[in-house]
């Protein structure tokens, strides 16, 4: 569990599934600790699709990793408007110049 840097959060993960030595996945939850609510970051899956997720410097929002993309969710309070922030690979692919020879 991670605690937000004012401490009114925490970030868990349930449903741990270990991939590879080093890698799992698993479906992460923020608890509001004076509220009492608990709210998963994404809807939660079986078997889990999110690889990491940590929360951002500012400690409000938080980072995350899912189906190989990178997510921000800008505030742990509206678990539902978050930003993907990576390309998909095709485009990746199409924006990357050629090697010249």
């Amino acid at each position: 569990m991670l605690t937000s840097q004012t401490c009114q959060c925490m970030l868990s993960v349930h449903q741990n599934n270990q991939q590879w030595r080093h890698s799992s996945f698993g479906n992460y939850y923020v608890h509001n600790i004076v509220e009492k609510k608990t709210r998963p970051v994404i809807p939660p899956s079986d078997p889990p699709r999110t690889a990491y997720a940590t929360w951002s410097p500012t400690g409000s929002g938080i980072a995350f990793v899912t189906d190989n993309d990178i997510y921000v969710l800008p505030s742990a309070e509206y678990a539902r408007s978050f930003s993907r922030v990576s390309l998909p690979f095709d485009n990746f692919l199409a924006e990357t110049p050629s090697p010249s020879a």
